[in-house]
């Protein structure tokens, strides 16, 4: 934990744009209510306690089609076109929490740590419940662990296989 004054990184959708907001900043907090053409208080109220007593996660991967020779674009079979594959994590009010730009032939899951953990991180010192869920492409057990760990309820799909099946087998008798 630091000690230091608290502070906050806040981007626009320019990401050359960076404000460092410090506690009682209020040079920096104006800056940042003029690019959000709206008031000081309101931009301090961002980081207000608030009042959600859970946090679920969601983590997926899309596709992101390209045209042309875009540097990191690759063919991938599943979608059937050249594009970028993108990892994403959001939370239950649809919120981006973080999310990582990769080749368009990534599995899936490639790079789920990296993405992952500092989102849990984040969330660590709050008491809140924690639910996590996601596909088929994320039933890892590293995963699983970590999950575990840090007290996240998790719904991960399983696809269907032999062994699974004869557990529900066992299960209906």
């Amino acid at each position: 934990m630091s000690t230091g004054p608290s502070t906050r990184e806040t981007n626009s959708c320019n990401p050359t744009h960076r404000i460092r907001l410090h506690d009682n900043d209020a040079a920096a907090t104006q800056k940042l209510a003029t690019r959000w053409r709206t008031t000081p208080s309101a931009v301090n109220a961002t980081d207000a306690p608030t009042s959600y007593r859970r946090i679920t996660l969601d983590m997926d991967s899309s596709v992101s089609p390209t045209h042309g020779t875009q540097e990191g674009s690759a063919w991938n079979g599943h979608f059937g076109c050249m594009c970028y594959h993108p990892l994403f994590v959001f939370n239950q009010f649809g919120h981006l929490e973080r999310c990582a730009l990769r080749p368009g032939n990534a599995h899936s899951a490639d790079g789920w740590e990296e993405v992952l953990k500092p989102v849990i991180a984040r969330y660590t010192d709050r008491h809140l419940m924690r639910f996590f869920r996601a596909d088929a492409a994320f039933a890892i057990p590293g995963l699983y662990k970590i999950l575990e760990a840090e007290g996240y309820s998790y719904a991960i799909h399983l696809r269907a296989n032999r062994v699974l099946q004869g557990r529900i087998w066992l299960i209906r008798r």
